[in-house]
């Protein structure tokens, strides 16, 4: 129930998780999302930056680290 209650309160736009994420079509590195996935940037203090055009899934590996940062433990407010 808190990973619920914590999920809810984060407010995603997109129900993802980093199992979702498409690797095979080399637009992402997996070495780089399995270190993104596990949240050590987060106890390092560190910000990461997402760039990209439009709609080449931004948001959608956004939420899908939020997500993985919650389940972690993490508190987390999804913002666009």
């Amino acid at each position: 129930r808190k990973l619920d209650r914590t999920v809810k309160m984060a407010r995603f736009r997109y129900k993802s998780s980093i199992e979702q994420l498409s690797l095979d079509d080399g637009r992402l590195d997996r070495n780089q999302i399995e270190r993104l996935a596990s949240c050590d940037f987060i106890k390092r203090k560190e910000n990461i930056i997402i760039t990209g055009s439009t709609g080449v899934g931004k948001s959608y590996l956004a939420s899908a680290l939020g997500h993985q940062a919650c389940s972690l433990g993490y508190k987390v407010l999804y913002q666009h």
